[in-house]
């Protein structure tokens, strides 16, 4: 949704008709040949703004203390954790309908205690002891919309699907291959003006939707922090990165680096990810490379 669109409506008056259509088709279900078949919504899908908005979560993840729509994961774990068994106590404390009902109550409560402060005389030397605005709600911002359609809520079981392609290539790979890549100049495994140059000698390469994803500018110096491109261009560089190496011998030290090893493991989680066929397999490996990943040093 664009922001121009957020900035004039709220999300909820924006997507109020199409509640409301949703509501309707499960209400009298499907008929064909004259016979009724029931519907209900299964699931919603976004990245992380649109997960946020879904389910009446705040967008802004660094100002809030709990920013995960379906747990109560706090931003200071998300910021510090360090290996993957640092977040599990979090996850597990999993948000449910009766805890997000709960939230609900508490939307407001700052207000009502600065009220009470100051219908006391005590707001100034009490103010310091007053939590952030969506802090109370532990992060939800407004009843979800979508919770007005039967049989479905936003919080339970498989009710909001994340998208990995936007939480990965968006987000936390989008920044650790510019680590890489510019840890990797550091190194002198080569240096940057000969990257950009590969960059722009890959893109010639490339054919039809490959070419016009692949973004060939890099900042002029190794100092930038993430990928310019989208999710989209972001995933075609951490796929096609390895192939401006191919002809390096094996025994080259770009190979040899914290920094290649990073960057192989997220090349194979790319690949489960973006895998056509999704097994048990998949899954299991996936999960077990996303715990390697996290615990490279």
């Amino acid at each position: 949704m664009y922001d121009s669109t957020l900035k004039t409506s709220s999300y909820q008056e924006v997507m109020k008709p199409l509640v409301e259509d949703v509501k309707e088709v499960v209400r009298n279900g499907i008929t064909y040949n004259n016979i009724v078949y029931p519907v209900r919504l299964a699931a919603l899908q976004g990245d992380g703004l649109e997960r946020a908005s879904m389910s009446g979560m705040c967008g802004t993840f660094s100002a809030v203390s709990h920013f995960d729509p379906l747990s109560y994961v706090t931003t200071k774990t998300r910021l510090n954790c360090k290996k993957v068994a640092d977040l599990q106590t979090e996850v597990d404390q999993r948000r449910t309908p009766d805890s997000y009902e709960d939230d609900l109550l508490n939307l407001g409560r700052r207000k009502r205690n600065e009220a009470r402060m100051r219908a006391a005389g005590t707001l100034d030397e009490s103010r310091s002891t007053l939590k952030s605005e969506y802090e109370y709600s532990r992060g939800l911002k407004f009843s979800s919309p979508w919770n007005e359609v039967p049989n479905f809520h936003v919080v339970e079981r498989g009710s909001l699907i994340y998208c990995l392609s936007h939480d990965l290539y968006s987000g936390i790979f989008r920044t650790d291959m510019a680590r890489i890549m510019v840890s990797l100049s550091n190194e002198g495994c080569y240096s940057w003006p000969d990257l950009q140059a590969k960059f722009r000698t890959k893109r010639l390469e490339l054919t039809g939707d490959d070419r016009q994803g692949w973004y060939d500018i890099l900042t002029p110096k190794p100092n930038f922090t993430q990928l310019p491109g989208n999710h989209g261009c972001n995933h075609l560089i951490i796929r096609f990165f390895s192939t401006l190496f191919v002809n390096r011998p094996p025994n080259n030290k770009i190979f040899a680096t914290t920094a290649w090893a990073m960057y192989l493991k997220m090349k194979r989680i790319s690949e489960l990810v973006s895998a056509k066929i999704l097994s048990r397999q998949n899954k299991e490996e996936l999960g077990t490379r996303i715990k390697e990943y996290l615990e490279v040093k």
